[in-house]
């Protein structure tokens, strides 16, 4: 139901896999930093390679961040995992409100997504191709266990 809203809004559309995460002071809501006297968030901050795009660019968005929850639709970033982001501008912030993921990587790794979100993935392509087709909706994100794995 989300993600069909989801697509219709975003600009752009991307399946990317995160490369690293640190943590950045950030304003709210926002990937601009901080100005003095105004409001600031501890945010989390991603490099991260796009897998495929569906809709627009994501070549001007240079990282993804989101917070940690408590009202700012934050979600755990976590370098490996995969996201399906729906992003309406180019600040690359980032939450359950607009994303999809964390989707972990199999161990062994085997150079591509889990399986288990083809079905998504696979809507996105059809949409990209057909404006009448229907996006499904997302995928429940995995769990991690203690060792990195599903």
């Amino acid at each position: 139901m989300y993600t069909q809203s989801w697509w219709e809004q975003a600009q752009i559309v991307a399946l990317v896999r995160v490369n690293a995460v640190h943590v950045a002071a950030q304003q709210p809501f926002s990937s601009s930093p901080c100005v003095k006297g105004e409001p600031c968030a501890i945010k989390q901050v991603a490099t991260f390679t796009t897998i495929e795009t569906f809709k627009g660019s994501i070549n001007g968005v240079p990282t993804l961040s989101s917070g940690y929850g408590g009202g700012d639709c934050g979600m755990p970033i976590v370098a490996g995992a995969f996201f399906v982001v729906f992003l309406n501008r180019k600040d690359g912030d980032i939450g359950f409100c607009n994303a999809a993921g964390p989707y972990p990587m199999q161990y062994p790794f085997k150079g591509r997504y889990p399986e288990e979100i083809e079905p998504f993935v696979a809507s996105l392509r059809k949409a990209a191709k057909d404006p009448k087709a229907k996006v499904a909706p997302r995928p429940k994100p995995m769990p991690y266990d203690s060792t990195g794995g599903i």
